[in-house]
Formats: C-alpha cells, structure tokens, sequence
C-alpha cells in the first residue's frame, strides 16, 4: 500500500514539475529589442533623369527632375539602392503594371530584378515608399518634369515672358498696344513635351483677338490649353530689386528689341548716374543689371529706362556691413593654463576664431 502510494505521488509530482516549469517559461516576457537597421534609400533613378535625385535623408524625400521625353505617369524606376537589404513597398495604387510586383529589395540596375517585377510607377503626384526592416521608415518621392513652353510672334512684338498656369492651363502673352491682333503670325510655339503633337496647328493660326484654344496631346493623353494674347504698355514692365551691402540686382521683364537703360542714385542727390551696359545682361524679353561701388547703410534710387521712357523710380536701402572679428588676425594671445597654444583674439575680447583642434597642443606649439 505504501509503495503503490509512493509511486502515485512520484508520478504526479513529476508531472506538476514540469506543468509548473511550463507555466513558468510561458510567463516570461520577450522584452529583447530589435536591433536598430535603419531603411534608407541610397541612390535613386528612373528614365529620363536630368541630374542627381537630391535624396535627403532626415527629411525621408527624394526629389527628381526628368525632361519633358517621358511619361511620369508611367515612368519606369531603373536604379534604386537601399540600406540595410530593406524591403520595399510603394503605394499599391500608384504601380502602373498591377499584375506584376515591385521588386522586394533594392536594385542597382533593371537587369538584376527578378523576372515577373515591374518598375513603373504613376509619379503624376508624389508617391510613397514603405522601407521594412526591422522598423518601418516611410519615405516620399516626388519626381518634376521640366517642359520649355514658349509663344512668340514675328516682329518683335512681345513684351515680357509668356504666362503659363500649369494647373488651369492657361497661357498669356503681352504684346505691344496697337499691335493687329487678328493677323499675328507665329515663330514659335511649345505648350507641351517635344513629342507632342498639337491641334489645330498653331502656325496656321492667325486671328488671336479672342482666346483660342489646342488640344495638346502626348503620351496618350490630351490636355487643352487656352492663349490669351494681351496689350501691355512697353513701360509697364516688372522689375524686382535686391539690394546687398555694396551692390544691389536689378531683375526684370523688357520687350524684344527695346533700347535699355538702368539708372540709380542717392536718394538725396539730383543728377542720375547711368549703369554701364557691361553690367545688364540682357534675354531675349528679360534683363539683370547689377549696380557695384555702393555704400552699405545708405539710401538709394533706380529706375529702368526702356525705349525712351522712364519707368517708376524705385528705393532700396543697401544693407549694414558686418565687421568680422578680428578679421585681420592681427590679436593673438597665449593660453596661460597651457603656454604652449596661441589663440586668435585679444586677451580680453571674447572668442570668434577657433580650428577645433585643439588636441595638437599634446605635441607641439600649436594655434587653437
């Protein structure tokens, strides 16, 4: 009786053992951190690129410039390096081939993807990208396309750059007062890609008193433009002014063929000083005319001469010199707790010039 009491006890107690040393274990906490990877993108392309993407890395943005040959509706990634072997994952909604996947991971070159991956993305808007590692990183990337539109007419006629509202798609062009509006004869045209075709034909187009529009079509779509041609008196013209400490920039519109001229003086003088025409550099509707030899902290005129006519004087006030510190280093002064460091100001005067190496001192007379 004892010993069938015993081996009942054994055996059960055994079994609690281990039931409690399960319970036991299944009572810890998995509390160990992931290692920190972080996902970033290294280097990035896609067809069409006109320069390095300016990828910055704080900010988790990557901005693209493409010329007007492709389609960034449908633009195709050909170089995309990551950190970390991060997988990848952009907007499902903007993947243009939905029966193909992205590729998971980075890639230096489109014949490395695994077969059944497509690159193409819808970068109309900016797109996001999911970077996975042992964390999430959510990354954007925008991609601008950069398309040289321009309308202009035969006889020098055109006052300014054309306007062009990219998002009511909307152009306007100035012209000089009692110019025939309804026999213009068109030199130049361009409102969209280089490989768009545009209807009616622009060249054949003649009477502009009215807004006309084109149907501008590329790449399988078609966007219709309106082109407003509009009197501008040849004087009215905008000039922004940026005024610096000795010299201030004249920026602004002219008409093509129009004599210029830039004039500025003190405000409290009467006679008018001419700007050498040296310094206007001039566009074919468009001008820069910088004015040297000024003094800092003083009160200044300009005003734009064209074709005779005197445009609105304009004031500026240049801006205040700043001294450097010290600027000739001709202050030093031996660090007395370390006789063997000079430092670049007065004894007495507060710090403003320092290398930051200062561990040189351990070896040899040395310049903080």
């Amino acid at each position: 009786m004892k010993k069938y009491t015993g081996n009942i006890i054994g055996k059960y107690g055994l079994s609690l053992f281990f039931i409690s040393t399960l319970l036991l274990f299944g009572c810890i906490e998995n509390d160990v951190d992931y290692p920190y990877t972080p996902g970033e993108i290294e280097t990035f392309e896609v067809e069409g690129i006109t320069q390095a993407a300016d990828i910055v890395k704080s900010t988790r943005t990557v901005e693209v410039i493409v010329d007007e040959t492709v389609d960034i509706y449908d633009l195709r990634i050909t170089r995309m390096t990551v950190t970390n072997d991060a997988a990848i994952y952009p907007e499902s909604e903007k993947v243009v081939n939905k029966d193909a996947s992205f590729p998971e991971h980075g890639f230096a070159a489109l014949d490395s993807i695994p077969l059944g991956t497509d690159t193409r993305i819808d970068f109309s808007q900016p797109v996001n990208f999911l970077l996975q590692t042992y964390q999430d990183y959510d990354w954007t990337i925008k991609v601008t396309q950069t398309i040289s539109r321009d309308i202009n007419f035969s006889g020098d006629i055109r006052i300014g750059e054309p306007v062009f509202d990219y998002e009511r798609k909307q152009a306007i062009v100035y012209v000089k007062e009692g110019t025939d509006l309804s026999n213009l004869t068109v030199t130049s045209f361009k409102l969209g890609s280089s490989l768009a075709t545009t209807t009616p034909s622009p060249f054949a187009v003649k009477d502009f008193s009215n807004v006309v529009y084109f149907d501008v079509t590329a790449f399988g779509r078609t966007e219709t433009w309106g082109v407003n041609v509009l009197y501008k008196d040849e004087s009215d013209v905008s000039t922004n002014l940026y005024a610096r400490s000795k010299q201030a920039i004249l920026v602004g519109e002219m008409a093509s063929g129009v004599a210029l001229e830039v004039q500025y003086k003190e405000r409290n003088q009467e006679s008018w000083m001419s700007l050498n025409s040296g310094d206007i550099i001039l566009s074919s509707n468009s001008y820069t005319a910088t004015i040297t030899g000024l003094t800092p902290s003083t009160n200044y005129q300009a005003r734009v001469v064209m074709g005779g006519s005197i445009g609105e004087e304009i004031d500026f006030t240049t801006a205040t010199a700043e001294v450097l510190n010290n600027g000739s280093f001709d202050n030093w002064h031996q660090d007395p707790s370390k006789t063997n460091i000079w430092n670049p100001w007065a004894l007495d005067a507060s710090q403003f010039w320092d290398t930051g190496n200062r561990g040189g001192y351990f070896v040899e007379q040395y310049n903080s």
